[in-house]
């Protein structure tokens, strides 16, 4: 017998409990991000600007861009970017996605 995690599709094993899996489940935010655009019109992130924990805004700058795709869902194009930057002395990744449709940014974590 299988339990399906709604969130990550992970299986695990049911015995005589319920075992869960330490999983991270990915949220997507609203953010600000600054983009630097060359001659043909590709778009590289520079920095972004997110609400912390404590309503502060806190802004990360775009270390590495380490992958861009372009995906179509449901007609709408997607293009995301796995970035990477320095939080709080750690090397953290993170994917931005760029929704062409209403020109609006989200942060995946």
């Amino acid at each position: 017998m299988y339990y399906y995690n709604i969130y990550t599709f992970t299986r695990t094993y049911v015995l005589d409990r319920i075992r869960y899996n330490k999983v991270e489940v990915s949220v997507l935010k609203d953010v600000g991000v600054i983009v630097s655009f060359d001659l043909e019109g590709n778009k590289k992130p520079l920095k972004l600007k997110l609400v912390g924990d404590q309503q502060e805004n806190v802004i990360v700058h775009v270390k590495n861009i380490l992958d861009k795709s372009t995906r179509k869902i449901n007609g709408e194009y997607i293009d995301t970017y796995k970035c990477q930057s320095e939080i709080e002395g750690y090397l953290k990744q993170y994917e931005l996605q760029f929704y062409r449709n209403n020109c609006s940014w989200k942060l995946t974590i």
